[in-house]
């Protein structure tokens, strides 16, 4: 009986132990929050049933772990979870990006911003979308030596616009109209891949 005793109370001691632990580690995450450390508030609200506060708080300083979880929380409002997918993609998760983009009104502008600060689903993401909506003008966005053919182009560089249309070639779409132009501007292109003008 003594030894039952002894257990019951070092099992209370043992879970007073831990509780008193858990209380002292949520005050020094609620102190260092208070101090504007992101993380630490993005770990109280992970510990916290209803700790959105908390997860706003740390998406406001930057963590885009707490915009991501901000919008997995807020899923069911569709433009909230954009604009918390927005932010993450803002603050790092390159994953983020396309989760923030409404399929029916295409933001290219915004996608090729994305595309060039190195975000590779984005700029997967606005190649699709370019190829789907036939839109040559962001495609070339995706590929640097593609925009600076593309741009050479606009300037009635035939040599460019012929280039460019070999680069893609599979994409009769786009490559067909680039080799016309460079045909039109110059007739031994028209010979080279029996263009019509």
């Amino acid at each position: 009986m003594r030894y039952i005793i002894f257990f019951i109370l070092l099992n209370k001691f043992l879970l007073a132990d831990d509780i008193l632990a858990k209380n002292q580690e949520l005050q020094n995450l609620k102190i260092a929050c208070k101090n504007n450390d992101a993380k630490a508030c993005y770990e109280l609200g992970l510990k916290y049933f209803d700790g959105k506060m908390y997860l706003e708080k740390s998406c406001e300083l930057a963590y885009a772990k707490a915009c991501n979880k901000l919008a997995d929380i807020y899923i069911l409002d569709i433009n909230k979870s954009r604009f918390y997918n927005k932010l993450s993609c803002e603050y790092g998760n390159d994953f983020d990006c396309v989760a923030s983009f409404d399929d029916e009104v295409i933001d290219y502008e915004r996608l090729a911003r994305y595309c060039k600060d190195g975000k590779k689903y984005t700029c997967d993401y606005l190649r699709k979308q370019s190829i789907k909506h036939k839109n040559l003008k962001y495609f070339v966005k995706t590929n640097e030596k593609y925009e600076k053919l593309y741009n050479l182009c606009l300037d009635d560089n035939s040599k460019a616009c012929f280039t460019l249309a070999l680069n893609i070639d599979d994409l009769k779409i786009f490559a067909d109209d680039l080799y016309k132009k460079a045909c039109l501007l110059e007739e031994n292109f028209c010979i080279f891949k029996k263009v019509e003008k």
